[in-house]
């Protein structure tokens, strides 16, 4: 009476972790696509803030009304003059 197997005992109940283990993998996808996504754009902006345009001076204070005189001096290692 005890020893009789059925079909039924031997399959497995559908699983439930299946539904949170596509939740997870979703989650941590879109994590990490969004945190690229911030490193780059961070990056970007790091590398464009840093890098000045540089413009040739094309006025000395004289040119503005200001007294302004040229100057030379020497460095303090190996005497060049400034």
């Amino acid at each position: 009476m005890g020893t009789q197997t059925s079909s039924h005992a031997a399959k497995k109940p559908p699983s439930i972790g299946r539904g949170w283990r596509r939740l997870v993998a979703t989650l941590l996808t879109i994590s990490v696509v969004v945190t690229a996504g911030y490193s780059v754009v961070s990056i970007y902006i790091a590398t464009q803030i840093q890098v000045a345009k540089q413009t040739p001076a094309y006025a000395t204070p004289a040119s503005l009304g200001v007294q302004y005189k040229d100057v030379t001096f020497p460095s303090r290692d190996d005497h060049m003059q400034l």
